[in-house]
């Protein structure tokens, strides 16, 4: 009896242990997920305007493109390259997609 309770007892310790085992960078990176899906396929936006190209998401216009789905309590991390005379806001929380400008929050 005694060899089963210390058996169940390492089984606990050792599961217990191994969720800690990952360090707090790689448990953010398994949690993220890419704003627009993959291919864009969980964003709204002109599929004449925006594109992925060789993982880079690139716009021919400055046109708004829109992630599917509420979210909260989100880290948003990007980069970005704009041209001359090109818009670089992020909206963050908008209350009215078709008019947007005067219903949201944009981040420069």
């Amino acid at each position: 009896m005694k060899r089963n309770h210390l058996t169940i007892l390492l089984l606990l310790v050792f599961s217990f242990q191994s969720g800690f085992s990952k360090s707090a960078e790689d448990q953010k990176k398994e949690t993220r997920r890419p704003l627009f899906g993959k291919e864009l396929n969980q964003a709204k936006y002109d599929k004449n305007c925006w594109k992925v190209e060789n993982g880079v998401l690139t716009a021919s216009e400055d046109k708004v493109i829109w992630a599917i789905g509420e979210y909260e309590n989100f880290v948003l991390d990007l980069e970005f390259k704009t041209e001359s005379g090109t818009n670089s806001g992020v909206i963050v929380y908008c209350t009215n997609e078709e008019d947007w400008i005067p219903n949201s929050v944009e981040v420069q």
